[in-house]
């Protein structure tokens, strides 16, 4: 134990003097080294997220390092590796899906009626689950217009124009896409365009009536145009005696009514006539009543008297025939005998007056008569005040009439006489000469007639065979200036017998012509056992005989086959009369017998 103990002390001594030798080692041989230091391995990782709602963020790699340094070196500092650019790919806004898109028309309804060349608003509404990008407008199939949508909305209530001049049913479409692809099934309706009877109507608003402006002066013509179909064009016409001058026009194509305002000006003095005529797209023309505009100049009016004698008995009258002429208008004009009116014209509205004037003006009950004559002229003044005074007339009144005036007569002109049109033609079409109806069967007449001048009317006549006069049985009335005509009429006859039948036409120059007379035979109405005998073949109703005294008629016999006697009766009936006999012989011998018994 002693031992133990002492081993133990040693050892701690050269442990404390190693120690301090060991620090005087330091304190004496320099710097002591930096210890190393110690590492513990790590790994770095990195993940990227990707935002639904924006551009994806570059990643950031993840990078495992694991470094051990030796005693003495450095720190090192943890340099990441370069990383890839990432274009981040657009959103997009829908999903695909395969829902097509659903469109409908709403107006007009189906199976509607327009008038050709009429403008017509197709309505519809189309919607998606999320956008539209376009829609088509098919016309009987074919292609009339599409309408794109740039920002492709959801849901789109549209409006076309569509109009046709092709008469007939139009199955109107539309079909709308998708940005997708996906096509939604066509809407459909019919249309029945027809054609427009009717022409266009043009009324001028402004001016109403006749306006005088200076030259050169722009006047501003308002009118209105109206028509079923479109307006396709409108022209400004002036009319230049036998010619007509468009000077404005509008060619684009105006639903109806449509308001038009042109202007006009001329330099040229004097009256304007000017006139709209108006086009639809049918081709149907209307035009406007004429309106007069007055170019005027600075002259006074012009002013032509003409008298119908310078020599006038006393009492008697004296005319004057005046012509007078002002681009500002003849507001009125008047008859002066030694400076006394006597006659005058004013026009109608004093404010424009009227630019062309041909009027009669009097002097009745001429005198007193006197030796020196009066002295006769017309004055005239215009809407801006200018006047005119013609040059003295002297007229002398006598007391007496003036001796009469002899006349050489002309004889009249030799006219030839124009021929006369040939007359009318008449048929009687049905029924055929020789026919036959039995009683109560009624007669079907068609009738025809003919004229080069125009008919009046058709007639049939008809009588029975022995009747004197004939009757009138129908009368068919044609149009004016109508050149054939025809009618039907169903004759039910009043008795059996032959009868005749004509058909009697009168044209518009007062001539008649009356068809070829046809005949025919109404039977007798009888039992069926009784019914007499046809006309055999090749026999007419000229064969029969009508009894006089209104005894019925006897139609000969015809043969029975096998017959040798055409004269006899047939097996049928001389069974009947024997029948007959037997039981008029058994009556008379039972009569006789009861008699004998009583």
């Amino acid at each position: 134990m002693r031992t133990t103990t002492l081993y133990l002390a040693i050892i701690l001594l050269l442990l404390a003097v190693l120690a301090g030798a060991s620090t005087a080692c330091t304190n004496s041989c320099g710097p002591a080294p930096t210890p190393a230091p110690t590492y513990t391995p790590w790994v770095v990782v990195v993940t990227a997220t990707r935002t639904p709602q924006g551009p994806t963020p570059p990643p950031t790699r993840s990078v495992p390092w694991t470094a051990t340094l030796e005693p003495g070196q450095p720190t090192p500092t943890n340099t990441p590796l370069p990383l890839p650019t990432i274009t981040p790919s657009p959103t997009p806004k829908c999903p695909p899906e395969p829902n097509k898109p659903v469109i409908q028309v709403l107006s007009p309804a189906n199976g509607a009626q327009v008038a050709s060349g009429q403008l017509i608003q197709i309505q519809s509404q189309t919607g998606d689950d999320c956008s539209i990008m376009a829609v088509d407008f098919y016309d009987n199939g074919g292609l009339y217009n599409r309408v794109d949508f740039p920002n492709r909305p959801p849901f789109v209530r549209l409006t076309q124009q569509w109009s046709s001049t092709a008469v007939g049913q139009h199955t109107l479409s539309v079909v709308a896409h998708d940005t997708r692809g996906n096509s939604s099934p066509p809407s459909s309706i019919t249309l029945d365009v027809y054609q427009v009877q009717t022409q266009p109507t043009v009324r001028i608003d402004y001016p109403t009536e006749r306006i005088v402006v200076q030259s050169g002066q722009d006047v501003q013509i308002k009118c209105a145009a109206s028509s079923q179909a479109q307006i396709a064009r409108l022209d400004l016409i002036e009319r230049k005696g036998n010619q007509e001058v468009v000077y404005t026009y509008d060619g684009t194509v105006h639903d109806a009514p449509y308001y038009w305002e042109p202007w006009w000006r001329s330099h040229e003095v004097g009256d304007h006539t000017l006139f709209v005529r108006a086009t639809d797209v049918n081709g149907g023309v209307g035009q406007s009543k004429d309106l007069v505009v007055g170019v005027a100049d600075d002259n006074p009016p012009a002013v032509q008297p003409s008298y119908s004698s310078d020599s006038l008995a006393e009492d008697d009258t004296l005319t004057v025939h005046v012509n007078a002429a002002d681009s500002k208008g003849i507001v009125s004009l008047r008859l002066l005998v030694d400076g006394q009116e006597r006659d005058a014209w004013n026009a109608p509205n004093p404010s424009v007056g009227k630019s062309h004037v041909s009027v009669d003006l009097y002097w009745r009950g001429a005198g007193p008569a006197r030796r020196s004559p009066y002295n006769v002229h017309v004055y005239a003044n215009d809407s801006v005040g200018k006047d005119t005074t013609t040059p003295d007339q002297p007229v002398s009144v006598y007391g007496g009439q003036p001796p009469t005036p002899t006349f050489t007569p002309v004889p009249p002109p030799t006219e030839t006489p124009t021929p006369p049109p040939p007359p009318p033609n008449a048929e009687i079409k049905q029924p055929v000469n020789g026919f036959s109806v039995q009683l109560p069967q009624s007669v079907h007449f068609k009738v025809k007639a003919t004229s080069s001048s125009g008919l009046a009317r058709i007639e049939l006549w008809g009588y029975y065979q022995g009747q004197p006069q004939h009757q009138l049985y129908n009368t068919w009335p044609a149009q004016a200036n109508q050149l054939q005509l025809e009618g039907t009429y169903d004759w039910v006859p009043p008795s059996a017998g032959v009868v005749f039948f004509y058909v009697r036409a009168h044209d518009q120059a007062g001539q008649t012509g009356d068809s070829p007379t046809i005949s025919g035979y109404i039977e007798p109405e009888t039992a069926t056992s009784q019914l007499p005998q046809h006309p055999g073949a090749g026999m007419g109703v000229a064969d029969l005989q009508v009894p006089a005294g209104g005894a019925a008629i006897t139609v000969p016999g015809v043969a029975a086959p096998g017959s040798v006697d055409p004269g006899a009766g047939s097996p049928a009936l001389l069974v009947a009369l024997v029948l007959l006999g037997s039981m008029t012989a058994v009556g008379v011998a039972a009569l006789f017998w009861r008699r004998r018994a009583g």
